[in-house]
């Protein structure tokens, strides 16, 4: 009986690792090459009126790749773990935002980007259909999906100190991405919510 119970444990846990890395894990090769690419605004280029266009660019030079987001034990054998996502890296809300896009573009799948929110500390939420015909304005061929996630205050998962300016009154932190019919993401967003 004791026999039987730890050989079940033991298949149990190697089936949560199995689980876990298949969710987190970006394998070397295509899926890598689109994290690494650029990074795009509701699937086109960032636009040149864009407000903050100065600090996105200094925040896509910093954080030129998926390896850039991620604390320096994330690369495996296999792939770049997600979950070592470096939140302590950035100090402004558009190195987050880059990251997060490299993240999602990464894992190529909104169900996994949603169970990456939950393995961060998040509160994920979603997905919301996105129709065709508002995809089409975008230049997207297709139906696409947002998910996002919300951590409150307290439980900010980086430094309050960096982000000082947009963390002293804010009552949540909360990040949005859009994917594409093929699971592509195509657009990134972080905000934090005041009073």
């Amino acid at each position: 009986m004791v026999k039987r119970m730890m050989i079940l444990l033991c298949f149990g846990l190697a089936f949560v690792g199995m689980a876990r890395a298949d969710v987190v894990i970006v394998v070397y090769g295509p899926e890598q090459a689109l994290a690494d690419g650029p990074v795009l605004w509701f699937g086109k280029a960032i636009p040149p009126d864009r407000p903050d266009l100065r600090r996105f660019r200094s925040a896509e030079a910093r954080f030129s790749s998926l390896a850039s987001c991620l604390s320096a034990d994330a690369k495996t054998d296999h792939g770049l773990d997600t979950l070592g996502f470096d939140w302590w890296a950035f100090s402004n809300p558009a190195e987050i935002q880059v990251c997060i896009f490299r993240v999602a573009a990464g894992l190529g799948d909104p169900e996994k980007f949603f169970e990456w929110i939950t393995l961060q500390g998040g509160e994920p939420y979603g997905p919301i259909n996105i129709g065709a015909s508002v995809m089409r304005r975008y230049g997207v061929n297709g139906a696409g999906v947002q998910i996002n996630g919300r951590w409150p205050r307290g439980d900010y998962p980086f430094s309050r100190w960096k982000l000082f300016e947009h963390t002293l009154m804010s009552l949540s932190f909360n990040i949005s991405v859009i994917f594409g019919p093929t699971g592509t993401a195509l657009s990134s967003s972080t905000t934090f919510i005041s009073q």
